[in-house]
C-alpha cells in the first residue's frame, strides 16, 4: 500500500524555489516590495544552491581585514578581466556586493 501524502494549500504572491544566494536575494527583494513570499527548498534554507556548491566562495571586499576596500577589488577585477569587463557593471558589483553579502548572511 502506498503511503498517504498530506496536501497543504498555501497562498502567496511570490513563490521562490531554491534558497541559494539568488533565491534568497529574490525572496528578500520581493518581500521588501510588499509581496507575500514563500521560499521553498528541498534542503536547508540558505544551505543549498550554486553558492554552496562553490564552497561559499565569493569575492568581495568586506573591509574586515585592514585597509580592504571595494575600490581595490574593482581595480583587481578590471586588471584580471584584461579589458573584457563591463567597467560600470564591475563597479556596481564591487561597490554593492559587500552589503548584499552581509544582508544574505543576516
Amino acid at each position: 500500500m502506498a503511503p498517504t501524502i498530506e496536501t497543504v494549500t498555501l497562498q502567496t504572491d511570490v513563490l521562490v524555489v531554491g534558497s541559494g544566494a539568488a533565491g534568497m536575494a529574490s525572496a528578500l527583494a520581493a518581500a521588501e516590495d510588499g509581496a507575500r513570499v514563500i521560499l521553498a527548498d528541498r534542503s536547508l534554507i540558505g544551505r543549498s544552491g550554486a553558492a554552496i556548491m562553490a564552497q561559499m566562495t565569493v569575492a568581495a571586499s568586506l573591509g574586515s581585514e585592514g585597509t580592504d576596500d571595494w575600490t581595490h577589488h574593482l581595480a583587481d577585477t578590471l586588471t584580471a578581466g584584461r579589458g573584457l569587463c563591463d567597467a560600470p557593471l564591475a563597479r556596481l558589483v564591487c561597490e554593492r556586493g559587500p552589503a548584499e553579502i552581509r544582508q544574505l548572511d543576516a
